[in-house]
């Protein structure tokens, strides 16, 4: 039997600390078949399937050793020191935040210290420096083209950084080029009964095994993400930017999406034609600005179409072998609107409005249905049609068969590359900026307000006492400050407002309100398949039987209520492609443009702001974001150089791998405790319950004196591997503390109470004690383990909700911390004293977990 740090039940056979090797990665799992991966590699790879158990140390690609270069000891090249580089670095940050003030303070110290470092002697050096380091790294370059436009051309400039540049950096850059995964693979995981298919990234999903099929033998695929948005440069409005970005869809997913050299990279700035009022709506007016984004595209594009054909022979990568790469434009990431223009379809009030699938607007809301799929070969074939119709008549009537605009694709140059096939759906802009901001929020915020003012306060009020959750946004006055331009606060508001309103939207008080909370969670639960970072056979199952019963809940809302709303548009269909989506292309952060739009709006924004005249300010904003660049390069180079300059220092940690403890305080009796919080009755007896504690452990009777003193501790740091993907290292950070930034904090946890069963408690205290020379450190909680009575019970099942009940303050028992499974958020019930309801989707492995989770009920303690 695995051995668990737990609770101190004698009855259930649970050893205290100390007895078990601390931080068991997989502690849930005794079965040595669960989590072995199996991966099948592309076959024209030629390399062997691979083994490995999950609790296997898998080493991590070794990094390429780096060439000697002349200034290998000198990273900071071309400045002549590294302050010099510092002080250059900083006056390109220009914000000067509290962060930024210290910085320069340091930087001033290090002058004062060694004054020789410090060379520069006015802005026209930092300038010529910049122009010097410019060399390190493909810049922009402008093109003006022109375009035919009713009796004229129409002249826009277009400014492009080399793709194919680019991929060189990357691809000779020692410390990225060994995370590149060059084959597609097929990974498996045992489950305990069978192998079953896995996906994560990109490369473990279907579409880059096809694209591997397809090119010629020998050849490698090269896989480029690319994001492109309109975003606004200033808080009014009037000026608007419209940037491209391009990711590499091999390298693994934190190295893809963050904000490092192996990230984002700015490639393209399109031009924006300014609306005019009599040209505005007109069909001639509108193709117009389509064909400007595609010939500014295809001039972004033109370096990789041509490889696309017949390979690029690369002679530069990191490990000195030569390859013969075929690019292919993987992933489009985009809003909704983007992807119209992406996919040259007509959009919101056309006949076919899904950039992906012939859908008829008609039929948007009919989840239960599946379309034709939209493909260059036919789409190209409508376009080409139309273009030998005699009539500009018949033309249109061919092109709207299919909601086609009369524009040829960029897309359509790249082989391999289906730019229907790579428009992805998008989380951020389909759910938390959509399909919730602007539907069903609209209609639950209608509904309650048919109920007066005082449900509308008690739902507020409900809100704000919600527990706080580190990376969970906190809300007070919800229905009076509801306008958010950041859509990560949606994505809380969905994962909170059931909760708020269960007691309030009930079905006596509002039938159609109570229907719209069960397809609110429906909603919630599939954001929270969406979410997952790492997919079985099982959760896309699952996922998909989710969307035919939402889909489902709409129907029976359109029949119940007819008038109430209409469901045809295009984010009630979108999600139709969630599923096929990551089988085809691996998980959604792959592909979600929330960390694209992370990356670069701040630094264009605040380039323009701070660091332009406002007039011919592309130019402007293209040079600085290079400089940004440069920059980065350089404190990339830096961080190694310091990496490698260091000792390696092995910090002493307080507590286990598994759970951590910190924000100390002063050690004190356990007499000066129980007198301090005498006035509680959860601290009754606390001496006697940790006596107990050991005495079930040590199966011996064992009692402290009240003169042991122990260490309370404010925090715990929790760390645990995720319940589906058992490779991934999770953390919780749990408070124990009266006074957290102004907050009261006695956060909860789900605890292990033996082999197959858990319960959910509250920290009250957390010490560390000493016992025979030994540090144990535990916890004082109370247990939420009491029977739910049946009153809720019938609302409860229709919302999905899990209601659990605490004991009383005074049966408080003490556990080992090791018992505490991860981190949990329990929100009271406003109508009962004693129970609580389990916020289920704070992250995607909890949701998850609480599927299969066996709650223990009235523990004998």
């Amino acid at each position: 039997m695995t051995s668990y740090f737990l609770i101190n039940i004698a009855e259930y056979d649970v050893p205290l600390i100390d007895a078990v090797p601390q931080a068991s990665s997989h502690q849930d799992n005794d079965d040595p078949q669960i989590h072995e991966i199996k991966i099948i590699y592309h076959p024209a790879s030629k390399r062997a399937d691979e083994h490995f158990r999950a609790d296997d140390n898998i080493p991590n690609p070794s990094p390429v050793a780096e060439p000697e270069q002349p200034n290998a000891e000198k990273p900071w090249h071309p400045f002549r020191s590294r302050v010099d580089f510092e002080i250059a670095e900083l006056a390109l940050n220009a914000h000067l935040s509290k962060a930024d003030t210290e910085h320069l303070l340091s930087i001033i110290q290090k002058c004062i210290q060694e004054p020789e470092q410090f060379t520069l002697r006015g802005h026209k050096d930092i300038s010529d420096y910049w122009d010097l380091a410019r060399s390190t790294t493909a810049g922009f370059t402008k093109k003006t083209m022109a375009v035919p436009y009713q009796e004229t051309e129409f002249e826009f400039d277009t400014w492009t950084r080399s793709l194919e540049d680019w991929c060189a950096e990357l691809l000779g850059n020692p410390q990225i080029f060994p995370y590149i995964q060059w084959d597609a693979q097929k990974k498996f995981q045992h489950n305990g009964v069978a192998f079953e298919r896995v996906i994560d990234e990109p490369w473990t999903a279907d579409a880059l095994w096809d694209i591997q099929s397809n090119i010629p033998e020998g050849g490698k695929p090269l896989c480029i993400l690319l994001y492109a948005d309109k975003t606004r440069l200033s808080s009014f409005g009037t000026a608007k930017a419209h940037p491209v970005l391009a990711r590499l869809a091999q390298l693994p997913v934190e190295m893809r999406n963050g904000e490092d050299i192996g990230g984002g990279r700015l490639v393209g700035w399109l031009p924006i034609i300014k609306e005019d009022a009599a040209e505005s709506g007109k069909k001639d007016y509108v193709n117009l600005k389509r064909v400007v984004w595609h010939e500014s595209f295809a001039e972004l594009l033109k370096t990789l179409a041509q490889y696309s054909k017949t390979g690029w022979f690369f002679t530069g990568c990191a490990d000195g072998i030569p390859r013969w790469l075929f690019p292919v434009i993987l992933l489009l990431s985009a809003d909704y609107e983007e992807q119209c223009i992406m996919a040259l379809i007509r959009g919101l009030n056309s006949h076919f409005p899904c950039p992906v699938c012939l859908v008829p607007d008609k039929e948007l809301s009919d989840l239960s249905k599946t379309f034709k799929l939209r493909t260059t070969q036919d789409m190209k074939a409508v376009y080409e049609k139309a273009n030998e119709a005699v009539t500009a008549g018949d033309k249109e009537v061919i092109l709207k068969e299919y909601g086609l605009r009369d524009v040829k694709n960029a897309f359509w140059a790249l082989q391999n590359t289906d730019v229907y096939a790579a428009l992805s759906w998008d989380r951020l802009h389909a759910y938390h900026g959509g399909l919730f901001s602007d539907h069903l929020w609209v209609l639950f915020k209608s509904l309650l307000g048919d109920l007066g003012r005082n449900s509308e306060a008690l739902f507020d009020r409900q809100i704000d006492a919600i527990p706080r959750w580190r990376g969970l946004n906190h809300f007070s006055a919800l229905l009076k400050n509801s306008e958010f331009s950041d859509s990560s606060k949606y994505e809380d508001m969905g994962k909170i407002v059931i909760y708020g309103a269960q007691n309030i939207l009930t079905e006596e008080a509002s039938s159609e309100g109570f229907l719209v909370l069960k397809i609110t969670r429906s909603y919630l639960e599939l954001d929270m398949y969406a979410s997952l970072t790492f997919h079985t056979e099982t959760t896309l199952a699952a996922g998909r039987e989710e969307l035919q019963r939402y889909g489902a809940l709409i129907k029976e809302h359109q029949r119940r209520f007819p008038g109430s709303k209409s469901w045809n548009f295009p984010k009630a269909h979108t999600h139709k492609h969630l599923f096929d989506d990551i089988e085809r292309k691996g998980v959604t952060r792959n592909y979600n443009s929330k960390p694209n739009e992370k990356a670069h709006r701040p630094s264009l924004k605040g380039f323009y702001l701070l660091d332009t005249n406002f007039k011919d300010t592309d130019p402007q904003i293209l040079k600085l974001s290079e400089k940004a660049l440069i920059a980065l390069m350089i404190r990339r180079k830096i961080e190694v150089f310091d990496e490698k300059a260091m000792e390696k220092a092995d910090p002493s940690v307080i507590g286990s791998d598994h759970v951590l403890l910190g924000a100390q305080s002063p050690s004190v009796s356990i007499a000066e405790v129980e007198l301090r919080r005498m006035d509680d009755v959860v601290f009754t007896d606390f001496r006697k319950k940790i006596g107990k504690a050991f005495s079930n452990y040590f199966n011996e009777n064992i009692r402290f004196s009240a003169d042991e003193e122990i260490t309370p501790y404010k925090m715990l740091k929790v760390n645990y591997y995720g319940v589906l993907n058992s490779r991934e290292m999770r953390t919780d950070i749990l408070r124990v503390n009266p006074h957290f930034h102004g907050q009261t904090r006695y956060d909860y946890a789900l605890i292990k109470v033996d082999k197959d069963r858990c319960m959910f408690a509250q920290l009250v205290e957390v010490f560390g004690i000493t016992f025979r020379g030994r540090n144990h450190y535990m916890a004082l909680i109370i247990p939420f383990d009491r029977t739910v009575p049946l009153l809720n019970r019938k609302q409860d099942k229709a919302l999905r909700l899990t209601r659990v009940r605490s004991r009383r303050r005074s049966e408080s028992v003490v556990v080992d911390t090791e018992a505490i499974i991860r981190g949990a958020l329990l929100i009271k019930d406003d109508d009962s004293v004693d129970e609580s309801l389990v916020l289920e989707a704070i992250d995607d492995d909890f949701w998850w977990r609480m599927k299969s989770v066996k709650l223990a009920q009235n523990v004998n303690m």
